[in-house]
């Protein structure tokens, strides 16, 4: 063989070689680690009935009777128009810092598609995160930020601040005005 040749074959020799060597360590080098995490809401809302919330004391606090458990979705007994039902509100932030400048969003709907802002009278709640001595623990009425949106009304609540890992029971009363017959949802969803 000409020495041409063999030296070529001992430089491609050791180009391969150092490719494959070079690949080794790249690999050992580019070892990857992996972490995977599950994240949960911050936050929790939930129904529970009530008895007799609109008869509490504004200027106590008010103790919930609960006649239910906890539900993410609680059927209520049935009413008629101009009848008042109560019911619990359970938010919790589940979060290690407070949730503040958030908006509750309650929507009404009815299986007729038809609600308007007279279907309901009055809308309350007791404001149990206020302190007492802010004078803003008391039943606030919130039939004012009713908006009718065609075949719902929704009610835009603003949360000034949720204690971190803190849970919060609000009794809520809700009065009918004259309705037709119709089943009737409430939904509550926090937004940024």
């Amino acid at each position: 063989m000409n020495k041409k040749v063999k030296i070529s074959l001992v430089l491609l020799s050791l180009i391969i070689c150092s490719v494959f060597a070079v690949a080794g360590v790249v690999t050992y080098l580019s070892n990857t680690a992996q972490a995977n995490i599950s994240v949960s809401s911050p936050m929790t809302i939930q129904f529970a009935s009530v008895g007799n919330a609109h008869l509490g004391d504004p200027d106590q606090t008010v103790e919930l009777d609960y006649t239910s458990g906890w539900e993410d979705n609680l059927n209520l007994v049935s009413i008629t128009g101009f009848d008042t039902i109560d019911l619990g509100v359970k938010v919790v932030n589940n979060s290690e810092v407070a949730i503040t400048s958030k908006t509750l969003v309650v929507t009404v709907s009815n299986s007729l598609d038809d609600v308007d802002i007279g279907d309901i009278n009055s809308l309350q709640f007791y404001d149990i995160g206020a302190s007492i001595g802010s004078g803003n623990r008391i039943w606030q009425e919130l039939s004012e930020l009713a908006v009718d949106n065609g075949t719902t009304v929704t009610y835009s609540i603003p949360i000034n601040s949720l204690a971190a890992e803190t849970t919060y029971k609000y009794p809520v009363t809700v009065t009918f005005g004259v309705v037709a017959p119709a089943d009737y949802t409430i939904t509550a969803t926090l937004l940024n």
